[in-house]
Parts: structure tokens; C-alpha cells; sequence
């Protein structure tokens, strides 16, 4: 009997270094960085690159900002579309219990009977990095009101859709017989981010984690439920297996397991990619015009192109990038197929002014997509003429 109690306590022995060993590779260095970033940054930790960005001009709010956005917003799943933002309240950013972003609209009564605008977009359009204010959406409508229009700009938009997830949302719209006065859609760099992580045109963004979800609580995928619990649980301790053995299937959030694009595919990738974001203008079109709903389609600036770029700008031009030395001929290449495709529809209501930003000089980007809050305010005024001249044609 002895002996069988020394060999037992030899194994809960070895059972007990073992967790202890997981606890200190798991836990340990994250409760010691987030601890060293405390103490160093305040109350916020370690700020986000984005706000540090000198189109920020050295503002203190964008800190607070960012670390509500990690800590508050967050997204549920929709109908259709793959998923929509959840509800939230901060100082800086509001959805409503829609998902819908909060927009600024002046002057809207019950009397004025405004015309009614509805937006839609990815990130760009939702105002990442923007107070409520100061996003497209509402910038658009404090300069149509302010040339004495009353307005109301709803923001559609969503992070991280994509033209065609926005284009089934219109039709959904549609359907529930919501029919605004003109319908905007600001689009570009989703239709090429998606595609740069699985190298396929009309692509959802992060389609990997989605395929990864799918079905994942259906009794089948019960050995793989538990497998990515343990993953989730301790994602350094099986990283680190990983990398002993060769198995990376658990590193969903690793980018640079991804396909990607392949570089002697572009020219084809570029086709398919204007190809369908062309095929989508078509199609939104068609369903506004039968609804007598003015359209517009903007093409909006992403940062690849502007010709003097920031110290900021430049460090983080590759920022999520799955393969860093074929991003820029990747963008470059997409961005003038969708360009061409955009001018041979030679359609008054899609838009290029994706060089609005080309030459000018100052900071405008906070990230290879999402500008300051002066950058969407002069996005709007890029979209106030065209957007003056359908009112006017309403009558």
C-alpha cells in the first residue's frame, strides 16, 4: 500500500508541475504585460497605434476612444448578412438597439419633411476612429442642411461588410418596405481585403473564422468544439505545440496562415474582383430605380496611393497584411481594375474619388483605411455635389 501512495503522489506530483507550468506559459507574461502597460500608460493600457496617429494632432480622446472600441463594441449575428454591431453606449461612439450608428442630423422636426438618405459601407462609412459627429454620414448631413435642405442621413453601414453583404441589406431594406429618397453606397477597400486573405474575389472578411464556426455545435463537430475550447483556453501554451509540431490549424487569428493572393494571379484576381463589385452597382441599381430611389456609388481613397505619405502612415501601410511583399502590387493592381471597371459602366451615379487623397501632403490616415475625422469631413464634401445635383433633379 505504501508504495501504491508513493507512486500516486508521484503522479499528482508531476500532474501539479504540469499545470503550474501551463499557468506560468499561459497566464504569466499576459498579466505581467498588461501590468507593465498600466502602470506606464494610466488607466487605458498600452494605447492603440491608430491613436497615436499624427492626422490626430497630438489629441488625448482618441486613447479613451480606442479602448472603449476593443472593450465595447462588438458584433452579433445577422440575419442574411453574417452579422451586424451589437448595441452600445460611450462617450465617443453609439449603435442603436439596430446596429446602426449614431448619426448627427441637424434640425430634423416632424415638420420639415427632409429628404431621407440612407448609407452604406464597411468601416469607413461606419466612422472607425471617428466620434458620432464627425463621421461621413453626418458631416454629409450638417453640409446639406447647412445649404438649407433639411436632411436625414441614417448610417446603414457595418464593419467589416463588404458591397455585396450591403447590397442583400438594401434588398432586405426593401423588403421591409423602408424606402428613403436616395440610397449611397461608399465602397473599395473591403472588396479587396477580404480577397487578400483567401485569394478568391467576393470574398467575406475573415471567411476562415466563419467556416471555422460553422456548425460547430451540431453533435458532429462535438471533437472539434472541445479542441478549439482548449485553444481558446490556452491559445501561448498551444501555439507553442504548434510550432514544436508542425500543426498551425489552431492559429485562427494568425493572418499569415492564410492563403493570400497568389502574385502571377493578380491580373485575373483584379478581373473577378471589379467584376463583381461592377455586377453589384448593376444590381443595386436596378432595385433602387424600381423603387424611385436616387442611387449613388462612391469608390473611396485608401492610402496605397497617396504619394506623400506621414512617418506614421508609412510604418503601418502593411498592417494586417497575409503576404507583406505582395500587398502594395496586390492594391495597386485591384484598385485600377475596379477603377476601369467603375469608368467603362460610364454611369453618372458611381463615383470615383479614390484620389482625393493622392497629393495632399498633411496626415490624413490613421491606418491603411480609415482617415481622421478631418478626412471624412472632406470625403463628404468629395460626395456634397453629386449628392445636391440628384436633390435637385427630385425636384
Amino acid at each position: 500500500m505504501t508504495e501504491i501512495s508513493e507512486i500516486w503522489s508521484s503522479i499528482w506530483a508531476v500532474v501539479g508541475v504540469i499545470v503550474v507550468a501551463v499557468l506560468v506559459i499561459e497566464f504569466l507574461p499576459d498579466y505581467w504585460k498588461s501590468l507593465v502597460r498600466r502602470f506606464r500608460f494610466g488607466g487605458v493600457g498600452k494605447p492603440d497605434y491608430r491613436a497615436l496617429a499624427e492626422a490626430y494632432e497630438g489629441a488625448e480622446w482618441p486613447k479613451k476612444y480606442y479602448a472603449d472600441l476593443w472593450d465595447k463594441m462588438g458584433v452579433d449575428w445577422a440575419r442574411f448578412t453574417a452579422w451586424q454591431q451589437r448595441p452600445c453606449e460611450t462617450e465617443f461612439f453609439n449603435f442603436d438597439e439596430r446596429g446602426l450608428r449614431v448619426t448627427v442630423n441637424p434640425n430634423i422636426t416632424n415638420k420639415n419633411d427632409p429628404i431621407r438618405i440612407y448609407m452604406f459601407g464597411g468601416s469607413t462609412t461606419v466612422g472607425m476612429g471617428a466620434r458620432d459627429h464627425a463621421t461621413v454620414p453626418s458631416y454629409l448631413s450638417q453640409k446639406i442642411d447647412e445649404l438649407g435642405t433639411p436632411v436625414e442621413v441614417v448610417n446603414f453601414a457595418q464593419l467589416g461588410h463588404t458591397n455585396t453583404q450591403e447590397t442583400i441589406a438594401f434588398l432586405q431594406m426593401l423588403k421591409r418596405e423602408q424606402h428613403p429618397d436616395m440610397v449611397i453606397f461608399y465602397d473599395g477597400a473591403n472588396e479587396v481585403i477580404p480577397t487578400e486573405q483567401t485569394g478568391e474575389a467576393d470574398s467575406l472578411f475573415n471567411e476562415h473564422h466563419r467556416s471555422a464556426e460553422f456548425n460547430i455545435l451540431h453533435q458532429s463537430r462535438r471533437s472539434d468544439l472541445v479542441a478549439y475550447g482548449i485553444r481558446a483556453m490556452v491559445p501561448r501554451l498551444m501555439r507553442r505545440i504548434g510550432s514544436i509540431t508542425g500543426n498551425k490549424g489552431h492559429q485562427l487569428q494568425d493572418v499569415t496562415q492564410l492563403p493570400g493572393v497568389e502574385i502571377d494571379k493578380l491580373p485575373e484576381l483584379s478581373k473577378q474582383i471589379a467584376s463583381a463589385y461592377v455586377s453589384n452597382i448593376k444590381f443595386a441599381k436596378l432595385l433602387a430605380e424600381a423603387n424611385d430611389i436616387l442611387p449613388l456609388f462612391f469608390i473611396q481613397p485608401m492610402l496605397f496611393t497617396k504619394k506623400t505619405k506621414s512617418p506614421h502612415e508609412q510604418k503601418y501601410i502593411l498592417d494586417g497584411a497575409v503576404k507583406p511583399a505582395v500587398r502594395l502590387e496586390y492594391f495597386q493592381s485591384a484598385y485600377t481594375a475596379i477603377r476601369n471597371g467603375v469608368k467603362a459602366l460610364n454611369d453618372e451615379s458611381a463615383v470615383d474619388i479614390s484620389e482625393l487623397f493622392d497629393d495632399t501632403v498633411e496626415p490624413v490616415y490613421i491606418d491603411p483605411f480609415h482617415v481622421s475625422e478631418r478626412g471624412n469631413e472632406l470625403i463628404a464634401e468629395a460626395m456634397l455635389p453629386h449628392v445636391m445635383e440628384l436633390i435637385r433633379k427630385k425636384g
